[in-house]
């Protein structure tokens, strides 16, 4: 089978938006994406990481032909180093927040391939490593036929 799959084309789209959160675009803050699987040591401040989480299978009112998914999508940002000049870390956490929620919210199917798409700030303002703290949860919900992991439904 060829093509991609449509979680692949999903994660593309939310890199993609995540990417183009500039100030020029209109949003409080400048965010450059990387997709690595590791942190990197010593970041750019504005780097964001994009995670994708253990997804859930919704079985509830779905057709037994598709397959329903919740996707949670972390997007950790990095922190310049504290200073007295900068404003405290929630109210930095809140503004990328609105700015992903803000940025997601465009196109909610994410390009076609996903039902809904919803942001959360996370519970706690917690560093997830070094200067990366998870600024939003990003959650897409999809359907995929059962045999055909390439075709949105």
């Amino acid at each position: 089978m060829s093509g991609t799959p449509v979680l692949n084309l999903i994660m593309a789209n939310v890199a993609t938006t995540v990417a183009g959160i500039t100030k020029a675009n209109g949003f409080n803050c400048d965010l450059t994406v990387n997709r690595l699987s590791q942190l990197p040591p010593s970041p750019s401040p504005g780097l964001a990481m994009i995670r994708r989480e253990t997804p859930t299978e919704v079985t509830q009112d779905v057709p037994e032909w598709f397959v329903q998914w919740e996707q949670p999508i972390s997007i950790f940002v990095a922190f310049p180093p504290a200073s007295d000049q900068a404003p405290p870390l929630d109210d930095q956490l809140a503004i990328y927040c609105a700015d992903i929620t803000k940025a997601m919210q465009v196109d909610y199917t994410r390009g076609g391939n996903a039902i809904d798409t919803t942001v959360a700030k996370p519970s706690e303002d917690i560093p997830a490593e070094g200067t990366f703290y998870v600024a939003a949860v990003v959650t897409v919900i999809y359907r995929t036929l059962r045999t055909d992991p390439y075709t949105a439904v």
